[in-house]
C-alpha cells in the first residue's frame, strides 16, 4: 500500500522536470532556460540543493537560497538577500550576455538580482557544484581557475569547507561573513566576521564598526587561539574587548604575558620575591644582636655584619639604615638584580629578612675578601662600588675571552649581522691596552685614535688588566683604621 504513493511522487518530480524551457538536467542551468519556484537544482553527490525559500514567519517574501540537502531549513547561501520576490514569482536564467539573472516575473518583468560580472560569454552554464558552490562559467572551459562568477567570492552568513575569506587579491574583492538582520529576515544584520589583514591578520567579529571577539593571529599554520594544551601567542592594544573562559575538559593553559620593557620598569614593585625567609630572631642571634664588633663595613644603604647561623654556615647581613634614604622599591630591585647576576667573583644571595621596618639582606660570608668586599664592606667606597664592580666583572670577563680567543663572545648575539668582526676584535684589543696594571703599557689618547682609525695595523698584545682602584697611602691608611676591630686586614694592591 506504501508503494504506490512513493511511485506517483516521483512521477510527479519528473514532470516538474520536464515543464519546457526548464532546466534539462539536475545541476545546472544553460542560456535560454529558465529555473522557477518549485524548482531545485541538485548537486552531483547529492550533498547541496538549490530552490528558492520563505524564512520562518515570512510567508510571500521568496529567496533564492542554497541549502544542505539533509537539511531543508538552513539556507547557507543567499543571492536576493536584500530584495525579495514577492510570492512565487521568481525565474532564474541566464542571461544572452552570460550573468545569471534572477527575475520578479510580473508584468512587467524587472530584474531583482544577477551575478553582474563584467565578463561576457556567449555559451555560459550555472552549475551547483557538490562543495556548495554556485559557479557560472563558460560551457566550453571546465577550468576551474575560469569561472566568470561564483557564490564562494559572495559568502552570506555561512562558512563552507573550501569556502575563503579575506582579501582576494586577484580579484580584489573582500570576503567577509555577515549575519542575517533577524531569523525572518536574510537582509544584512550588525555582525561581521572576516579577516583583518592589517598587521599579521586575525579572524575578527564586528558589531558595525565595534571588535567583540578575536580568533588570535595567523602563525603560518593555524590561528593562534589555541585550545586542548596548544601553543600560540595573541597581541593586542589598548582594552581587552574579548575576553572569554574556556569550560571543556583539557582547556586549562598557562598565559604568559609579555611586556614592552617600558611598561615592565613600572611594574618592577609588584614582582614577588622568591627567596628564602629568614625571621628576625635567627638572624639577631647569627649576629649576636647586631655587635659591633661583628661589623665588616658601614656603607650609605645601612651595615653589614658578619653572622653564623645555628647550621654553621657563615653569611654577612646587609642592614637597611632607616634614616638611608633606600625604600621598599629599591630593596627588591636589589633582590631581583642580584639574585639574576651570577659569577665566579660574586657572593650568593641567601635570603633576606623583612620584619616591620626591619629590611636585610643575607648573602654568602667569603672571608678572603675578594669582589665581594667592595661590593657590600667598603663603607668608603659602598655608594659606587656597584659600578666599579660590575665594570671589573666586564674587563675580567674580557680579558678571560681574550686569552681563549674568543673575544668576539663579548658581542650579543642579536648584534652578529650587524657588525665587522675585525673592527670588534681592534676595540676590545685597545680596551684592554688601555687598563693595563703598569701606566707606560697604556697607550696614549692620541695612539688610541690612530690605533682605531686605521684597521689592520700590528697592535701590541695586551697584558693582565689592573682591577684595583687606585688610592693614595693616606686612603690606604685610613682604610685600615676604620677596619682595625675586625681582626681582619686586608693588603690593597695599587695601580697606576
Amino acid at each position: 500500500m506504501d508503494v504506490l504513493p512513493s511511485i506517483l511522487l516521483f512521477s510527479v518530480l519528473i514532470i516538474s522536470f520536464r515543464v519546457p524551457k526548464s532546466c534539462s538536467a539536475a545541476d545546472t542551468i544553460s542560456f535560454n532556460e529558465t529555473f522557477t519556484d518549485g524548482q531545485t537544482l541538485v548537486s552531483s553527490g547529492q550533498s547541496f540543493e538549490l530552490g528558492f525559500f520563505s524564512p520562518s514567519g515570512s510567508s510571500s517574501n521568496r529567496y533564492l537560497g542554497i541549502w544542505y540537502k539533509s537539511f531543508p531549513d538552513t539556507p547557507v547561501w543567499v543571492a536576493n538577500r536584500e530584495s525579495p520576490v514577492s510570492h512565487s514569482y521568481g525565474v532564474l536564467t541566464v542571461s544572452a550576455d552570460g550573468n545569471l539573472v534572477l527575475l520578479n516575473n510580473t508584468i512587467p518583468s524587472r530584474v531583482i538580482w544577477s551575478s553582474n560580472s563584467s565578463r561576457t560569454v556567449l555559451n555560459s552554464v550555472a552549475q551547483l557544484l557538490d562543495t556548495g558552490n554556485l559557479v557560472l562559467k563558460d560551457s566550453s572551459n571546465m577550468n576551474p581557475d575560469s569561472y566568470i562568477w561564483q557564490s564562494f567570492d559572495f559568502p552570506t552568513d555561512t562558512l563552507l569547507p573550501g569556502m575563503k575569506l579575506g582579501w582576494n587579491l586577484t580579484s580584489g574583492l573582500n570576503l567577509y561573513l555577515t549575519s542575517w538582520k533577524t531569523t525572518s529576515d536574510p537582509s544584512r544584520g550588525d555582525y561581521t566576521y572576516g579577516i583583518e589583514i592589517s598587521g599579521l591578520p586575525q579572524g575578527v567579529i564586528r558589531r558595525g564598526s565595534v571588535k567583540t571577539f578575536r580568533s588570535g593571529i595567523w602563525n603560518g599554520l593555524r590561528f593562534s587561539d589555541i585550545k586542548g594544551r596548544g601553543s600560540g601567542c595573541i597581541m593586542w592594544f589598548g582594552d581587552l574587548m574579548d575576553i572569554r573562559e574556556l569550560v571543556e575538559p583539557g582547556s586549562k593553559q598557562d598565559m604568559y604575558i609579555r611586556m614592552p620593557a617600558s611598561e615592565l620598569a613600572s611594574e618592577t614593585d609588584k614582582e614577588e620575591i622568591e627567596l628564602p625567609m629568614h625571621d628576625l630572631a635567627t638572624v639577631t642571634t647569627a649576629t649576636s644582636n647586631f655587635s659591633s664588633s661583628n661589623m665588616i663595613g658601614k656603607g650609605g644603604f645601612g651595615s653589614v655584619y658578619k653572622g653564623k647561623l645555628l647550621t654553621g654556615q657563615e653569611i654577612a647581613v646587609k642592614k637597611l639604615s632607616r634614616t638611608s634614604g633606600q625604600g621598599l622599591k629599591e630593596f627588591k630591585n636589589e633582590i631581583i638584580l642580584i639574585s639574576r647576576l651570577q659569577h665566579r667573583n660574586l657572593v650568593g644571595l641567601l635570603g633576606c629578612c623583612l620584619d616591620g621596618e626591619e629590611s636585610m639582606l643575607v648573602y654568602e660570608y667569603m672571608p678572603n675578601k675578594s669582589l665581594d668586599y667592595f661590593i657590600f664592606v667598603d663603607g668608603k667606597f659602598s655608594e659606587k662600588s656597584d659600578v666599579f664592580s660590575f665594570g671589573v666583572i666586564l674587563l675580567e670577563i674580557a680579558w678571560l675571552l681574550w686569552n681563549e680567543d674568543k673575544a668576539i663572545e663579548l658581542m650579543d648575539s642579536c648584534l652578529e649581522d650587524s657588525y665587522v668582526e675585525s673592527q670588534v676584535q681592534t676595540c676590545i684589543q685597545v680596551g684592554l691596552l688601555c687598563v693595563q696594571k703598569l701606566p707606560k703599557d697604556r697607550p696614549g689618547m692620541s695612539s688610541v685614535v690612530f690605533m682605531l682609525g686605521n684597521e689592520g695595523m700590528a697592535l701590541p698584545e695586551p697584558q693582565q688588566p689592573g682591577f684595583f682602584i687606585e688610592r693614595s697611602s693616606i686612603e690606604m691608611d685610613n682604610f685600615e683604621k676604620c677596619n682595625a676591630s675586625n681582626a681582619e686586614t686586608m693588603t690593597m694592591p695599587e695601580a697606576r
